[in-house]
């Protein structure tokens, strides 16, 4: 899956930043994505297997429309099934972006 630069979510449009780690953000090396809602920005973190990027990428996208559309209701696991299952319906369909 290719990343898009950017993804508009509920109205607003949201930067993806792909880091090597996201330890300066938010002082974990254990996450391997965040959204900053307050600063429209989706970090990403690299890795070699595309796959991983491209669930890592729709899990915040999920949070994102989570947050627009149901003020922020999904629990974690409930937004990790959501984004592998979305992840594979797309890679299976040969729906990439």
């Amino acid at each position: 899956m290719k990343l898009p630069k950017k993804i508009k979510i509920g109205g607003f449009i949201y930067k993806i930043v792909v880091l090597d780690n996201l330890v300066r953000v938010t002082g974990s090396e254990e996450a391997d994505g965040l959204i900053t809602p307050n600063r429209s920005i989706i970090h990403i973190v690299k890795k070699e297997s595309e796959q991983f990027m491209g669930q890592a990428f729709l899990h915040e996208v999920m949070h994102g429309i989570d947050m627009a559309y149901n003020g922020d209701v999904l629990d974690e696991p409930t937004i990790e099934r959501i984004s592998q299952g979305l992840y594979q319906v797309l890679k299976d369909n040969k729906l990439d972006f």
